[in-house]
């Protein structure tokens, strides 16, 4: 499924996190089309495994609703799907945009710069739900997720913006699990790096320096491959520019030169 922000044809797809996180980019890509006055898409994931993702994430892309080449910009986890994407069907994609992309090598700490992050009270409920979060299983275990995802977004924001829209949308555990399963194996192996170096689209990265994902896990990499034409490190920004008080007027500047390149 495409939701489609603006009439087609779409210059411009963004892909969502989580995984299981369905539809998170739907404010992105909505401010988008009012700051750009240009269409956008934004995919829908629906499948449980990388392989499966991916080719839906081609199949997408290649609706005639969708410019032909267009470009492509992927968050967080969405990011490392994005990659996935370039790399299977680049002459799809002119330009590949990553957007708090996690590293492409383990990282030991983020969990506990999140938990530094949060008061107390919120570090109890968060050890308390990732330990229920394993334990139960449907409509339940979403609800769950989205509460842990709420505590992880509370810790990964420097300073929201003041008149953020209410954001809702559909929380996956099961695809969560499967899927960030098969990624962190990808990770572990050097597949995943691998992937990166692979890439023979131009690449932009979007960071914030207060991202608990650490960007020196990926630019380091892309730029040694010679894979990443343009690196943005936001200051007092964290995991989500667009929701940012103090760097999201940045961000929009530099995503609406990012599409002009």
């Amino acid at each position: 499924m495409i939701r489609f922000h603006g009439n087609p044809p779409c210059p411009i797809a963004v892909v969502h996190g989580g995984p299981g996180g369905i539809g998170s980019a739907a404010a992105l890509a909505e401010e988008l089309r009012i700051r750009l006055r240009k269409s956008v898409a934004e995919p829908l994931q629906s499948q449980n495994s990388i392989h499966a993702l991916t080719d839906e994430l081609c199949t997408q892309i290649q609706q005639p609703e969708l410019e032909n080449p267009l470009l492509l910009i992927g968050h967080s986890w969405g990011a490392w799907l994005a990659a996935f994407a370039a790399e299977r069907c680049p002459e799809r994609i002119r330009r590949l945009i990553l957007i708090g992309c996690p590293p492409l090598r383990k990282k030991e700490g983020m969990e506990a710069v999140r938990l530094e992050r949060l008061p107390q009270d919120s570090r109890i409920r968060y050890r308390m739900l990732k330990d229920q979060l394993l334990r139960t299983r449907g409509e339940e275990q979403n609800k769950i997720f989205r509460e842990l995802a709420h505590l992880c977004d509370r810790a990964d924001l420097y300073e929201p913006a003041d008149d953020l829209p209410d954001e809702t949308f559909r929380y996956d555990a099961p695809m969560y699990f499967r899927v960030w399963g098969e990624a962190e194996l990808m990770r572990s192996s050097g597949a995943l790096e691998t992937c990166f170096r692979n890439l023979s689209v131009p690449v932009a990265m979007i960071h914030g320096d207060y991202d608990p994902h650490p960007a020196e896990g990926v630019f380091p990499i892309l730029r040694e491959s010679g894979k990443c034409s343009e690196f943005h490190l936001l200051k007092r920004c964290g995991h989500t520019p667009w929701r940012e008080k103090y760097a999201r007027e940045e961000f929009f500047r530099i995503l609406a030169e990012e599409l002009e390149r």
